[in-house]
């Protein structure tokens, strides 16, 4: 069975891939200060969003100010919006893709 080389891409199941115009996945990666955590909270108090009461993964609670969640968009920039403002301006929209682990 031939195996890329190191560096190459990874390999990934046919039944990941997509059909280039399909909606991608994202992880949306925020960081802020402890200083802005109260305000990061609130900032979804009214904010109508399919991630409003979702339950990202936070390390908050062990004063590591970040916060991830996974969302379906057609671009980061989509993605982004599914975000109040003042959490989507200290926001990465990163596009991902399953991948099989050997």
């Amino acid at each position: 069975m031939f195996r890329p080389e190191s560096g190459s891409n990874p390999d990934v199941s046919a039944a990941n891939s997509r059909h280039p115009y399909a909606m991608g996945s994202y992880v949306l990666f925020n960081k802020h200060s402890d200083s802005e955590c109260a305000a990061t909270f609130a900032a979804w108090r009214g904010f109508e969003s399919p991630l409003r009461r979702s339950a990202p993964a936070s390390g908050c609670r062990w004063s590591d100010h970040r916060l991830w969640w996974e969302v379906e968009a057609e671009s980061a920039e989509e993605a982004l919006l599914q975000l109040p403002p003042f959490v989507a301006d200290r926001t990465e929209a990163i596009r991902v893709m399953r991948a099989d682990l050997p």
